[in-house]
């Protein structure tokens, strides 16, 4: 699929903003090179808005960087690794085209080839590392802060809230229990054709993030075959898939015409 379009966590039009900025003390500060430096007593806590040309609010942080302080617009993380893992993949076959003429026995090795591959297998691993990281964020996300999980045992039952779920739940119990619990879609199970793409997928990133070697001839080589056999397309598009239909319009394809 296409490059996704970029949103930060927070956008709001003009309109919205006086709405929610009604009978509450806000400072406008214009930009531009005259504009003094943001006070440094500013409470950590402050909630500020970068206006955009269009007339987009953007949510942002105060943060100290290199001793001034900035305001950093509050990020979507889920939608920036999906991002990333797209960049990899795109990269990825860039380097594959650059890098299978040179391993061909019709050629001539060169020491090209190291970095070429360097640069192919670095960029697969990328792409499927972010994304699987992209559908761990979209799940956290999801879990409200008042919600309990309840984890029905032989003997007991177990209750986790939020930060438990996130730090002590399985991945395979998250999205296969937790998340039709909590919202009452089981999206998985009505679509076997995207849990066998995220299936396939948690098992080539955890073969790389838990890299085993083999005892046999190679020790390695079962992660490389993966790489030259993945479809990451499919992967990229199923994930999306998921995605939207827990949060409908979610991930969308960018209307421009660039290809980054």
């Amino acid at each position: 699929m296409k490059h996704i379009k970029r949103k930060f966590l927070s956008e709001i039009s003009k309109s919205e903003f006086e709405k929610l900025s009604e009978g509450k003390n806000v400072t406008s500060i214009p930009r531009g090179e005259k504009t003094p430096p943001l006070n440094p007593k500013f409470a950590k806590n402050h909630i500020g808005h970068l206006a955009t040309e269009s007339g987009i609010l953007i949510q942002s942080f105060p943060i100290k960087v290199d001793g001034k302080l900035l305001m950093i617009p509050e990020p979507d993380p889920t939608l920036i690794y999906f991002s990333s893992a797209q960049n990899n993949y795109r990269l990825s076959k860039q380097y594959r085209v650059e890098l299978l003429p040179k391993i061909d026995v019709q050629s001539d090795i060169s020491e090209e080839i190291i970095h070429d591959f360097y640069n192919y297998f670095s960029s697969t691993c990328g792409s499927v590392i972010f994304l699987f990281t992209s559908l761990e964020s979209f799940m956290n996300s999801l879990i409200k802060d008042d919600y309990f999980y309840r984890k029905e045992q032989n003997n007991r039952t177990e209750i986790y809230n939020k930060k438990q779920i996130e730090q002590h739940i399985s991945f395979d119990e998250k999205i296969k229990k937790v998340i039709p619990q909590l919202t009452g879609i089981d999206f998985l199970g009505s679509h076997p054709i995207v849990k066998q793409n995220i299936d396939n997928l948690k098992e080539f990133r955890d073969s790389i993030i838990h890299t085993k070697s083999n005892k046999d001839e190679f020790t390695y080589d079962h992660i490389v075959k993966k790489s030259f056999n993945f479809d990451y397309d499919k992967a990229i598009e199923m994930v999306a898939k998921y995605m939207n239909g827990y949060k409908s319009n979610y991930i969308l394809e960018c209307p421009c015409n660039a290809d980054f």
